[in-house]
């Protein structure tokens, strides 16, 4: 009998998951009032494994990376690229640990100049004085991508049900449910893939996980008449460019700056930075959701059936999520890579 999975949150974690659980022969709803609308749509999709101050957090980075590149050679229509990375030399990063010690370590990363950056994106006005080249990174529009994994999912006979989950129903030992707007979905398995949402679901089965989430600002200009090969990570945001000229900018509102004032200040910094005029079209607020010591927080948490997936990079991480989620709750068996991301770690408890 075909193992019944609820999964409350279509994002691009909710979705991927969704998709190899289909693909594994689970039944899957999807609960979601609007799909891809939550932290993914605020999310500039920069994958990367770009960060190397836990090596161990890097490495689950990389195998992701890995599946992003597997996932691309079977499947052409994927929407993302791998074009590399530059990042600037005055972002907080360990540009030190991205460089060294090793080229086991650290692949075909290599420090740039100027120079060497001006060769690489030339339309730069004033490119960094000393940066970090990542090739193996990439990027996707993230409706589109979160579109895509949904679409797999369907097409395997997932269903979606774009409405609210009011509540999850774990009041006997051998039953859990989700309550929707309109319907009990009652299964072997729910899992909380919501984005900033969890907490509230958390606390209708008495359970909390501490959080640390951080508002995130998302811009999107009209065309640029210059031409930005890679991903640029810049103190004033990460940003690429589409096919279309529009540049995708992500940043954090400072310290008592409104969003439309970030957004101001990043639409500023653009024009400086390619001494372009820069008209904004769209700017997305949303709220990052970030486990409180900054690293995943995923596995069974309170009654049985319960599974939570949490954590601020899900783009990046969303394939090797995806097949390790699936594989612990189908399975029972738990992946080792995981163990430092359970939910109830000290460092997630909530202290009262």
């Amino acid at each position: 009998m075909k193992r019944q999975v609820a999964i409350i949150g279509a994002g691009v974690l909710g979705s991927a998951v969704g998709w190899q659980l289909a693909r594994s022969g689970a039944s899957v709803s999807l609960v979601d009032p609007a799909p891809g609308q939550g932290a993914s749509a605020g999310s500039l999709a920069w994958l990367n494994a770009s960060f190397a101050s836990d090596l161990v957090y890097n490495a689950l980075r990389k195998d992701s990376m890995t599946l992003w590149r597997k996932l691309q050679a079977e499947h052409p229509d994927l929407p993302v690229r791998f074009p590399g990375s530059i990042l600037f030399d005055d972002r907080d990063i360990d540009l030190a640990a991205l460089t060294g010690p090793t080229p086991e370590e650290t692949g075909e990363v290599h420090a740039l100049d100027a120079k060497a950056v001006g060769l690489l994106e030339p339309d730069l006005a004033t490119p960094p004085d000393r940066s970090v080249h990542c090739p193996e990174d990439g990027f996707g529009d993230p409706a589109e991508i979160c579109g895509w994994f949904l679409k797999q999912a369907k097409a395997l006979g997932a269903t979606l049900i774009e409405e609210r989950a009011e509540e999850v129903l774990a009041d006997r030992i051998d039953a859990i449910a989700v309550k929707t707007e309109t319907q009990k979905l009652e299964v072997d398995a729910v899992i909380v893939a919501a984005g900033v949402g969890l907490s509230k679901i958390l606390q209708q089965v008495g359970l909390s996980v501490s959080m640390a989430n951080q508002p995130g600002i998302s811009v999107r200009t009209a065309p640029l008449d210059r031409s930005i090969q890679h991903v640029l990570a810049t103190p004033e945001g990460d940003l690429w460019q589409a096919d279309d000229g529009r540049i995708l900018i992500a940043n954090s509102p400072r310290a008592g700056e409104t969003g439309e004032q970030a957004a101001q200040r990043v639409e500023a910094s653009l024009g400086k930075m390619f001494d372009a005029k820069i008209h904004r079209e769209t700017t997305i607020q949303r709220d990052r959701p970030i486990p409180a010591d900054g690293r995943p927080a995923v596995g069974p948490l309170g009654p049985a059936g319960l599974y939570v997936v949490s954590m601020h990079s899900g783009m990046t991480l969303a394939p090797v999520m995806a097949e390790m989620v699936a594989h612990e709750v189908l399975s029972g068996a738990s992946d080792p890579r995981l163990a430092p991301y359970r939910p109830d770690r000290d460092a997630l408890t909530v202290k009262t």
